[in-house]
């Protein structure tokens, strides 16, 4: 006896009751793929459809899962750049302010060190606040990962402005 009061699985919700011949119909149209799931009181479980009605599985068949498109990175990279310019101006802020206190010479050895560190500094946290502007035009993008590298390398640049003017 053919199995009647079918109820299928299709795309995470339930459909049915359907006959074995609307089974069969919705197969040939492709509204329903042999690996969906299928269920009709007398049995179990939950079988898949070529199992239930005796059909070869054919892979080519089978619904794809969708895949997570992997992120470019960028907004990664900008949060990175603006995590390490914070230490980095750590390291230059405390070295700055001594020598700006001592009063040493603009030449002395110790306040082009300083001077360079902030260029170099400035510049990774320019190339951050790039990367971030990139993210925020890629659509699988972490939006909210370039949103705070975006703002901690603008800070930091204005505070490598002011460590300029400092020293």
């Amino acid at each position: 006896m053919a199995p009647t009061n079918i109820f299928v699985i299709n795309n995470d919700q339930k459909h049915g009751p359907y006959t074995l011949e609307e089974v069969q119909i919705r197969l040939q149209s492709k509204q329903f793929h042999p690996h969906n799931l299928a269920w009709y009181e007398g049995i179990t479980d939950w079988l898949p459809l070529a199992q239930l009605i005796n059909l070869p599985i054919d892979p080519v068949t089978r619904p794809r899962r969708r895949r997570r498109r992997k992120s470019p990175g960028f907004s990664r990279a900008s949060f990175l750049i603006a995590i390490i310019g914070l230490g980095l101006w750590v390291i230059v802020f405390f070295p700055a302010v001594a020598i700006n206190s001592g009063s040493p010479s603009a030449n002395s050895p110790a306040a082009m060190v300083i001077g360079f560190l902030n260029y170099v500094t400035m510049a990774a946290n320019v190339a951050g606040l790039l990367l971030a502007g990139v993210a925020f035009n890629r659509p699988h993008s972490n939006q909210s990962m370039a949103l705070y590298g975006a703002m901690l390398n603008s800070l930091e640049i204005l505070f490598g402005i002011f460590l300029f003017l400092l020293v």
